[in-house]
């Protein structure tokens, strides 16, 4: 019996649709190869610190990983410029592994990742202050301490009374000394003050206390407004005495963004009217003076 024209069509089109479901049957059903795991521990141990390097999170490794869910307050908003997401979420899967993967993974990443600490309104009463491991705190090389300062934190109202004892500044540099890898650490303060504390008291206050902290070496003192990006002169220590007779290897100087040098510093604290006068006071390489005919 000859077959129409429409009937061929048919069988075609269901032939056409049945071979590629066969086909996919056939893989299924077909004895699978057992796939066997990378012997990674196997490699050189140079090879398993690239793989581990290649791993580290660019932006570095944040306490607190994330700002508490809150209502919106104008801290909170300030708070959503750190970008403060889980910089180790993705990266925590080497590190659950097994005990070795754990201790190199660990060895590494402390080494050359950079710990960015912060102290702000969401944690500043915890005991911890940061949910890291001793293991980790003792292990650090490189840290930032990100000071976003309320004038509740400062532990008084009146700006003219901060006493010189200020329990805050003696609990951070208490856990930095835990740090006993501690090869560089610098301080940002950034105030969110009230009409009572201008943000000139809140820097000085903030800074005299851990410049003269006992067993925290910071290497240098930064000051902003409204975000982490330093816009005012800062202190630095001097790493060389070959540039001024004046300066001794340690102590601390003024210098603008760039790191021109403005003027020498001490161990001691500043007086408020000095600290006011140069932390605006102007660069001579930024801004040379302008030069001026003698008068006649």
């Amino acid at each position: 019996m000859a077959l129409d024209h429409g009937t061929i069509s048919t069988l075609a089109v269901a032939i056409l649709i049945s071979v590629p479901l066969l086909f996919v049957y056939w893989l299924s059903t077909r004895p699978q190869q057992e796939m066997k795991p990378f012997p990674f521990l196997n490699l050189p141990a140079e090879l398993r610190d690239m793989v581990y390097d290649e791993l580290l999170p660019e932006e570095g490794i944040s306490y607190p990983t994330k700002t508490p869910q809150r209502s919106q307050t104008r801290l909170d908003r300030f708070n959503s410029l750190f970008n403060r997401r889980s910089s180790l979420s993705k990266h925590a899967g080497v590190m659950m592994a097994n005990h070795q993967l754990h201790r190199e993974f660990h060895d590494v990443m402390s080494a050359k990742s950079k710990f960015t600490l912060y102290v702000d309104e969401h944690n500043y009463k915890d005991a911890s202050l940061w949910t890291i491991s001793a293991q980790m705190l003792k292990s650090i090389r490189r840290c930032e301490l990100r000071f976003a300062t309320t004038p509740a934190m400062m532990g008084t109202h009146d700006p003219r009374f901060m006493p010189l004892e200020w329990a805050l500044c003696d609990r951070v540099c208490e856990k930095l000394r835990k740090c006993e890898r501690l090869e560089s650490v610098t301080l940002h303060i950034r105030p969110i003050s009230n009409p009572l504390w201008n943000p000139l008291w809140v820097w000085y206050h903030a800074s005299q206390a851990f410049k003269t902290a006992e067993g925290v070496k910071f290497d240098s003192i930064r000051f902003s407004l409204d975000s982490w990006t330093p816009g005012e002169n800062q202190l630095g220590r001097w790493l060389e005495n070959r540039l001024r007779r004046s300066s001794v290897d340690g102590l601390w100087k003024w210098e603008c963004v760039r790191g021109h040098f403005i003027a020498d510093d001490s161990d001691t604290r500043q007086p408020i009217r000095d600290f006011c006068g140069i932390i605006y006071e102007d660069c001579h390489v930024c801004h040379p003076p302008t030069e001026t005919a003698d008068a006649v």
